[in-house]
């Protein structure tokens, strides 16, 4: 599956726009690609506004980034780098990619679970970089496959010692 160089992109003003995100590195595109969504185009960058969050989604993010740090222990992923801020995020987006990579390849689709360990679970952890996690946490499950296989990171940012 290859990995898709222009995007259409609908900003948070309603405006829509086709971007080529070929200079970008793939591992990088789908984060820049989700930034854009949540700017407003060039001309109504003045009219963006902050949103509000119910304290029902707040307890269900609560509960999702409690069962993600249960689950980095479980599965022997690593502790990931970045800031504080970063690193609470990166944890959800990594849980939730995996979690729905191991419902997509494994229960729906033609993985056993020694296959899913093999081909996506320890080449996750190789990848301790909490921006990396961010900015591919769109990333389809076939496209995640692809991705941890040639994240686009130089052997200098995989520091941790889980690494091939």
């Amino acid at each position: 599956m290859s990995i898709p160089t222009t995007f259409d992109i609908e900003h948070k003003c309603g405006h829509e726009e086709t971007r080529d995100l070929s200079d970008i590195p793939a591992g990088q595109r789908a984060g820049k690609v989700d930034w854009l969504k949540t700017r407003p185009c060039f001309n109504c960058f003045r009219a963006s506004s902050k949103r509000k969050v119910s304290k029902e989604l707040k307890a269900e993010w609560d509960q999702l980034h409690q069962d993600a740090l249960e689950d980095q222990e479980r599965s022997g992923l690593p502790i990931l780098r970045g800031s504080d801020k970063q690193v609470d995020w990166a944890i959800d987006c990594r849980f939730k990619a995996l979690r729905d990579g191991y419902d997509a390849l494994v229960q729906e689709g033609d993985l056993d679970d020694a296959d899913f360990d093999e081909q996506v679970l320890e080449l996750a952890r190789r990848i301790d970089l909490a921006k990396w996690w961010i900015d591919n946490r769109e990333a389809t499950p076939g496209m995640l496959v692809d991705l941890l296989a040639d994240p686009g990171l130089p052997e200098n940012e995989y520091a941790c010692e889980n690494t091939a």
